[in-house]
């Protein structure tokens, strides 16, 4: 019975890695000719509008996390900062996809052939949008106005506060993920 078993665990298997290469990526570009590896510290920008004061202070924290994780120091001002972070959050409506299909069918099978009739009804599980949190963080070299690195991505708003702290911690860590860029 193990052996009969190992076929489908390995469908399985397979199954899984082919969703998680699905999942979709967050958008990250940058300026190849910036020296990110010579940058020591940063200085954060306040965001220009809040549609959700504590979704933006989940995302502020989250990114001082993640700079200081990757030993960057918190300048004084953006004058004293090798780059200069800013970023913005912003609540949007998406459809929901998410529908339940039932469908019906009957059928026979043996020597003399065999015939089945079917049909499917579909409908979407529960409300007709989605509640998504935008975030985008965009980098600056020193107090200019070059933009030297861009990441942006979205995170559904679900759940309890504790949940949706930690979905807003996790966009900005894989936001954060490919900074600083590795040179070529």
């Amino acid at each position: 019975m193990f052996t009969a078993l190992m076929p489908l665990r390995h469908t399985i298997m397979l199954l899984c890695l082919l969703l998680l290469a699905c999942a979709p990526k967050p958008y990250v570009d940058y300026d190849t000719a910036f020296a990110f590896q010579q940058a020591r510290s940063y200085f954060m920008l306040p965001p220009s509008a809040a549609d959700d004061p504590l979704v933006t202070a989940r995302v502020n924290a989250a990114i001082v996390e993640e700079l200081s994780r990757k030993g960057l120091i918190a300048a004084t001002s953006a004058e004293h900062a090798d780059i200069t972070v800013r970023y913005l959050v912003a609540a949007e409506q998406r459809p929901n996809n998410t529908r339940i299909s039932i469908g019906l069918g009957t059928g026979s099978y043996g020597s003399r052939g065999g015939a089945s009739v079917g049909g499917a009804v579909s409908a979407p599980v529960g409300a007709d949008t989605l509640l998504f949190n935008s975030v985008q963080i965009d980098m600056f070299a020193g107090a200019s106005d070059e933009l030297v690195w861009r990441a942006s991505d979205a995170f559904e708003v679900k759940g309890s506060p504790e949940n949706r702290a930690e979905s807003a911690r996790r966009l900005v860590q894989s936001l954060l993920t490919s900074f600083p860029p590795a040179r070529p």
